[in-house]
């Protein structure tokens, strides 16, 4: 074990660094320690003393160092994994681009964001493409239905490059939901068409920076290099069509939801709500449960890893 007296360590930083550990070893995503840098939300001011904090974790056998990869077990093959998931991540991002391009022709989309694996720079055989898009108001659920039947008529109903289950108006860019999982989907995201219309869903939730406040946007293209106009975006705004659009969109929701009712009936009310919750302004497509049980497992997780670190304080310069 290195001696690292005199170094007092801070209780805070400490807490922030296993807090992102624990959450990304959900997801078996092992991190650096530029990334950890970049990622906690309450860290030292300089490098030597995240790198001393970090060796003390270390020597406490709290964290694991595995080819400069940081992660929570000792587990190492996730970082074998992690290298390889990145590699196809970088092979994916034009495939990204090129749906991306393809969703910004459709009617009334305002901008087009990547969310999901891809976005945190991750890819493996059973990831999706996992876009949300933002849309003109009151048009909502013309534009989810036209590229949902797009999928189903052409891509034969595939998610694996068109996974498109997260609709918001630019009216409703305020979520109500607030903790580390949302927040992490909202730094994460990476805006590919309109990145201004990003900004203000942003700004509409300057919560979520609180969880990330180091956080980088990285974008890997350049978000404005492709026209967004196309001959069925500028037929849909005839103006003499404008009160024809506003009933269809009411029927499209209407129909939807009310599909959407009845196909998962079973379902637990409090998790519809959270889960599928649809309006005017909003089309929310998750109904496996994922955020939920992500969270309980963060939860559990990292009150178990307080534990051992508050045993440490015993017998350590924590402060």
């Amino acid at each position: 074990m290195s001696n690292h007296n005199p170094i007092n360590f801070s209780t805070e930083s400490l807490k922030s660094v296993l807090s992102t550990l624990v959450y990304f070893d959900i997801f078996n995503h092992p991190l650096k320690a530029s990334e950890i840098a970049e990622f906690a939300h309450h860290l030292p001011n300089n490098p030597q003393s995240l790198k001393n904090h970090l060796e003390f974790l270390v020597d406490q056998e709290l964290v694991y160092n595995h080819k400069g990869y940081y992660l929570i077990n000792d587990e190492f093959e996730n970082v074998e994994r992690r290298e390889s998931g990145s590699s196809m991540a970088e092979k994916t991002w034009p495939k990204a681009y090129s749906q991306s391009v393809l969703i910004s022709k459709f009617p009334y989309v305002r901008s087009v964001v990547i969310s999901g694996s891809l976005s945190k720079g991750f890819m493996d055989e059973n990831s999706d493409i996992d876009f949300l898009i933002i849309t003109e108001p009151g048009r909502l659920w013309i534009t989810r239905s036209l590229l949902a039947l797009y999928k189903k008529l052409f891509l034969f109903n595939s998610h694996k490059y068109f996974c498109v289950n997260y609709f918001i108006d630019t009216n409703n860019l305020t979520l109500p939901d607030k903790n580390i999982f949302i927040a992490t989907e909202l730094m994460f995201a990476v805006p590919v068409y309109n990145p201004d219309v990003h900004r203000n869903f942003l700004e509409s939730n300057k919560w979520a920076m609180q969880y990330y406040p180091s956080k980088k946007m990285d974008i890997p293209f350049d978000p404005e290099k492709f026209p967004s106009t196309s001959c069925l975006k500028k037929g849909c705004r005839k103006n003499s069509w404008w009160m024809a659009w506003k009933k269809l969109d009411k029927l499209l929701m209407k129909i939807t939801i009310g599909f959407w009712q009845k196909k998962f009936r079973t379902m637990k009310k409090k998790q519809y709500e959270r889960d599928m919750k649809s309006d005017a302004g909003v089309a929310k497509h998750h109904p496996n449960g994922f955020r939920d049980r992500v969270l309980q497992e963060y939860e559990e997780n990292y009150n178990q890893i307080l534990i051992k670190l508050n045993a440490c304080k015993q017998n350590s310069p924590i402060n």
